[in-house]
């Protein structure tokens, strides 16, 4: 059978069932509960939730479910997800979005299958319940070789780790390269330095790491970090990596730290009351996402301390990647809705996305006029808060299921008043009044501008959606790359930060390598090294 025919054909009969009745019976599992990615999720928590439960139902993994759905949309559209999520955003729905109700997914998940049972033969049903696919009767794929994996993390390693200097003095003895050990042991225990390592286990103790790491300042760090972070990204393109015009996120990551107080640390950094912290250390990150590798790439990390704004903050990330990367398109989140910004992208041929903030009565009034799930509104003025500068931008919408259901986006759709003249006397798109039409009108659209008039509202808004790669990206970092402390001193939060980037590149290199040299080998639904294989192999391998 040809991949082609296989994409065409339709889903089981008892697949259908199940997916139908979980739509139907939602019952106590239906949730109001936040998305948890800050508003950025791309589907309702309900739609999301009745997914892993069918995931749980049809025994698939999360790689599995996000090929499923690729296949059948007809099932994900039943089950209320508008677009197919990745697998990795399914895996993180379940660690942050319902990390306290996975033991009740598996029991109701129990109890639509015994209504499923009660109400169809078993014939329908039972294949479906536990079998995925039908076998492949062909040889299994070999597995990639752990001395090929060692070979090529050692090769990384020596790229990435060996070539950090530490300024040491020349009576030392220990190995450059080693002083990073506490810090890589204390990442992958997600605890910190001192409560994992015993002074024993090195020839140095806990204090002298950290006294070689406070040789520098945040400053002298973040430039360490970016002259071995190139030395990544050269080995990056010259494997066939980082190669033609790509799309590069850039988003922000806070690491708070306790206490907060009157006095905070240097190098902090002021935003939104999150968990009773005000104060946190912000880094920005811009990403690259090599479309051919799938792979993403942070290209350029800046400190992002109070006394640097969004403006700035963009100009540097991309004056750092213009050595390593081409970029097309640039994707952003609320917090760099700016005129100036949106001209920086103009003048550099780069085309912007970003989220835009629902403010003022004529986006408003745009939102409220929109019909059907995705449309647009052209030449929406973003202007600067000094009205000196204003650049237009076409706003391209989707539901935003935060701020309403599927029976209030129905009704948004019905009632959305489509007699607008296309003109006022000025010759200036009309829009709606917004003091004549329900709030829900423009609440039920979340809004993003853009300079793409060409591709459809959809293709726009689902490109934006890879932003979730970057946070993604980020709760691996933060949970598996960065070894705790509770410092407030800025060199050494820079420090972290930059190594767990590192790493990140680093792994994502090995992966690449790997996967060149064993094409036809096991796994092919995922990385050739696992991150924490990875992390652990860093630790032990030779540095020869």
């Amino acid at each position: 059978m040809t991949g082609g025919t296989r994409a065409e054909a339709e889903p089981a009969l008892g697949e259908q069932a199940i997916a139908q009745a979980v739509a139907d019976e939602p019952g106590p599992l239906t949730t109001d509960r936040e998305d948890g990615l800050d508003g950025g999720g791309r589907e309702h928590p309900q739609s999301v939730a009745q997914a892993h439960i069918y995931r749980i139902l049809t025994g698939r993994s999360f790689f599995e479910l996000e090929r499923h759905f690729d296949r059948y949309p007809t099932i994900r559209e039943s089950l209320g997800l508008e677009d197919n999520l990745d697998h990795s955003s399914f895996s993180y729905s379940m660690r942050e979005q319902f990390e306290d109700m996975e033991t009740f997914f598996e029991s109701y998940a129990d109890y639509v299958r015994e209504r499923i049972e009660a109400g169809f033969p078993n014939s329908l049903t039972e294949p479906h319940l536990v079998e995925v696919d039908a076998e492949d009767d062909s040889e299994p794929l070999p597995e990639i070789p752990e001395a090929a994996k060692d070979e090529k993390i050692r090769h990384v390693r020596a790229i990435m780790l060996e070539e950090t200097d530490f300024d040491r003095a020349s009576n030392v003895s220990y190995e450059a390269g080693g002083i990073l050990t506490p810090f890589l042991e204390a990442a992958q225990e997600a605890d910190c330095p001192a409560n994992v390592i015993s002074d024993n286990d090195h020839d140095f103790a806990i204090k002298t790491a950290f006294n070689a790491v406070k040789q520098r300042d945040a400053e002298g760090w973040h430039e360490e970090f970016q002259r071995v972070n190139g030395r990544v990204l050269e080995a990056a393109t010259g494997a066939g990596m980082l190669q033609g015009d790509l799309d590069a996120y850039i988003d922000v990551t806070v690491i708070p730290y306790w206490p907060q107080t009157d006095d905070p640390a240097e190098g902090h950094r002021q935003g939104e009351p999150k968990n009773g912290t005000t104060y946190g250390f912000h880094f920005a990150t811009l990403v690259a996402h090599d479309q051919e590798h799938d792979k993403d790439v942070a290209v350029a990390v800046e400190p992002y301390t109070q006394d640097i704004g969004p403006h700035d903050l963009v100009q540097r990330l991309l004056e750092q990647a213009d050595e390593y990367v081409s970029i097309d398109t640039l994707r952003l989140d609320s917090g760099f809705e700016s005129a100036r910004i949106l001209k920086l992208c103009r003048e550099r041929d780069i085309t912007p996305s970003v989220r835009l903030k629902r403010r003022g009565d004529e986006l408003k009034g745009a939102l409220a006029a929109m019909s059907g799930r995705f449309d647009d509104y052209e030449d929406y003025p973003v202007t600067s808060s000094e009205h000196n500068l204003t650049e237009k931008v076409r706003v391209v919408a989707e539901p935003d299921w935060n701020n309403a259901n599927k029976s209030d986006f129905d009704a948004v759709i019905s009632n959305s008043q489509q007699s607008l003249d296309a003109f006022t006397d000025g010759d200036e798109p009309d829009v709606l009044d917004v003091e004549d039409v329900p709030d829900i009108l423009w609440k039920a659209r979340r809004p993003y501008g853009t300079f793409n008039y060409e591709d459809s509202p959809k293709r726009i808004i689902r490109r934006q959606k890879q932003r979730w790669r970057v946070e993604n990206a980020y709760a691996e970092k933060k949970t598996k790359l960065m070894a705790r402390t509770g410092s407030r001193d800025h060199g050494v939060r820079v420090f972290l930060f930059w190594l767990s980037t590192l790493l990140y590149n680093g792994w994502m290199l090995t992966r690449k390598f790997l996967r060149d040299d064993f094409p036809d080998h096991r796994p092919k639904d995922r990385g050739a090294v696992e991150l924490t294989t990875f992390i652990k192999k860093i630790l032990r391998v030779d540095y020869g």
